[in-house]
């Protein structure tokens, strides 16, 4: 019996830290923290930066408010397909309108979410919420 007790422990114990850690995980991605396909960086250090990184810049405008917005950053931003293309290709930055809203006035965003894509420190194209295959087929046809 003592052993019985001592595995169920053992399994409750894995089994509570495997829940405690995904809900981490998942509150952190959907309560204001950022998928990892986005860099720390500030608009102005980015765009800077993309005059002569050789790689596309890609900037999300956004608003923690905005519903759609939310649905790009916790369904389409975290998936694999997003994050690789980003890792081999670009550099994406993350711009909370109500954060940093002399970013989205100098970019003239008008409404969210809008990604806008550079080259060269140059604005290229723009354009509104896409699925995961919708958005990747962009950033292609952009790079």
């Amino acid at each position: 019996m003592g052993k019985f007790l001592a595995l169920v422990v053992v399994v409750g114990l894995l089994i509570g830290g495997w829940y405690v850690f995904g809900q981490n995980k998942r509150a952190a991605a959907g309560a204001g923290g950022l998928p990892p396909v986005f860099s720390s960086m500030t608009f102005a250090e980015a765009v800077a930066e993309n005059k002569t990184s050789g790689k596309p810049l890609i900037v999300n405008f956004s608003a923690s408010w905005c519903p759609p917005c939310q649905t790009m950053k916790k369904e389409v931003w975290p998936t694999a397909q997003v994050e690789n293309w980003v890792a081999a290709n670009a550099k994406a930055i993350y711009v909370d309108v109500d954060q940093d809203g002399a970013a989205a006035q100098q970019m003239g965003i008008r409404g969210i979410p809008t990604i806008v894509i550079f080259k060269n420190g140059q604005k290229v194209t723009q354009g509104g919420f896409k699925d995961a295959g919708e958005l990747v087929a962009w950033f292609e046809k952009n790079k």
